[in-house]
């Protein structure tokens, strides 16, 4: 009886653990080979309102990035990965936060409204990029011969007295590339400042400025050289507000040329 016993426990054991193993295989049957999405997909769908965020966007963020996103003082964000910025959390986060030193933060948003705007930027991606005419390859040679190397850097070539340029195509939109081209003036960073300076020995320096504080400042001319000067020992000082080295280019250019030119510098910093 006892050895009776001791079999027929064998047994229910040997049953239960059968039927566990076969309870374990059909989930894992289940789960990979019936479940519609990998396990930690993320939804397609929005988390904010893209339609609340784009009214929210036009009234907040339109005067630097346009009315449609497409690049102003701002960068395009008709891009599907953004430069600082790769779905809506981070976009929201940037948001937030800003970026110094143009983007300047918005606290005042709510957590609500700051999803609007995420999901309404994040959708600026997913539609088609805005067309661009001209010849990049021609606008290459535009570029090489009409002396641009020697006030900018691309892609390590070049002089930096004037704005680096390897990425700019991502900085700032092609309607705002023609606008520098044509009127240099009209789009200026804030932060730039010519100026000219005579010593009291008589030496005329005119230049950027790189650094100014109460004591001294800092330029750097046209030919690349760093000048760091001392206040007390200048005849003049003049701040040319307004004015910058870089020469239109409406008289020299054709409409081609120009048009080839544009689309060479939207291309760069593209992801290719």
């Amino acid at each position: 009886m006892k050895l009776w016993h001791r079999e027929v426990g064998r047994s229910s054991h040997r049953a239960v653990v059968r039927t566990a193993a076969a309870t374990l295989a059909s989930a894992i049957v289940a789960i990979f080979f019936t479940h519609p999405t990998p396990l930690h997909a993320e939804p397609d769908t929005p988390r904010g309102d893209p339609a609340s965020g784009g009214r929210l966007f036009e009234r907040n963020c339109a005067g630097c990035h346009g009315i449609e996103g497409t690049g102003g003082r701002g960068p395009n964000l008709h891009r599907p990965v953004l430069a600082h910025a790769s779905n809506e959390e981070e976009i929201a986060a940037v948001i937030t936060t800003g970026i110094a030193p143009d983007m300047p933060a918005s606290p005042f948003l709510s957590e609500a409204e700051l999803a609007d705007v995420a999901a309404y930027v994040y959708s600026l991606g997913r539609l088609p990029p805005v067309a661009v005419p001209g010849d990049a390859a021609k606008g290459r040679l535009v570029f090489e011969r009409s002396g641009c190397l020697s006030c900018h850097i691309l892609r390590g070539e070049g002089r930096g007295y004037g704005p680096e340029l390897t990425n700019v195509g991502v900085a700032r939109s092609a309607d705002r590339l023609r606008q520098t081209l044509l009127d240099p003036k009209s789009t200026l960073p804030e932060n730039f400042l010519l100026v000219e300076v005579v010593t009291r020995t008589g030496q005329t320096l005119r230049g950027a400025r790189r650094n100014e504080d109460t004591l001294t400042l800092q330029l750097q001319d046209a030919a690349g050289v760093f000048y760091s000067v001392e206040k007390s020992q200048l005849r003049s000082l003049s701040r040319l507000k307004g004015e910058t080295p870089m020469p239109s280019f409406s008289k020299t250019l054709s409409k081609r040329q120009l048009d080839d030119l544009v689309a060479y510098l939207a291309q760069q910093g593209q992801n290719p």
